[in-house]
């Protein structure tokens, strides 16, 4: 179960924060300097995008519903010289796939505002709450909770 999405811009600034379960609470711009640091080892040593870290598992082997992650997806704006990163906290088996989804395609829908030089959070919270509710509300209740 997806708990919590952020989209963070390349210095570190959560640009959208979204609750879908009731959790402990967290400080998104705490996540700045770790989210920077992943995404840099993980293309410097792997050639990778895409990251996570698990917790809570001690059989490594095999990673089962009662693992929590946290999920680093980064996408350009080649042209611009510009990285955003979706971050999902999850509890359970979701699978990357579905993380890839809601990432590609909020990206796509709030690319354009992304390229301004101070992107407009409260139309890149309503584009992608809109997104979420009307093409990913089975993995919330369908309605948003904002931190």
């Amino acid at each position: 179960m997806i708990e919590r999405m952020i989209i963070f811009n390349k210095g570190g600034l959560p640009l959208y924060t979204r609750k879908f379960v009731e959790s402990g609470s967290m400080e998104p711009s705490l996540l700045a300097g770790l989210v920077s640091a992943i995404d840099s080892m993980g293309f410097t040593l792997f050639k990778k995008k895409i990251a996570t870290i698990s917790f809570g598992e001690e059989n490594f082997s095999s990673l089962n519903e009662n693992v929590s992650k946290i999920v680093f997806i980064s996408k350009d704006i080649m042209r611009l010289d510009k990285n955003f990163y979706f971050v999902f906290f999850c509890n359970g088996n979701d699978s990357l796939k579905l993380l890839r989804q809601i990432s590609t395609r909020v990206f796509i829908e709030i690319k354009s505002i992304l390229q301004s030089d101070m992107p407009d959070s409260a139309r890149i919270t309503e584009l992608t709450n809109k997104i979420i509710n009307n093409h990913f509300a089975h993995i919330g209740k369908g309605d948003y909770n904002d931190d």
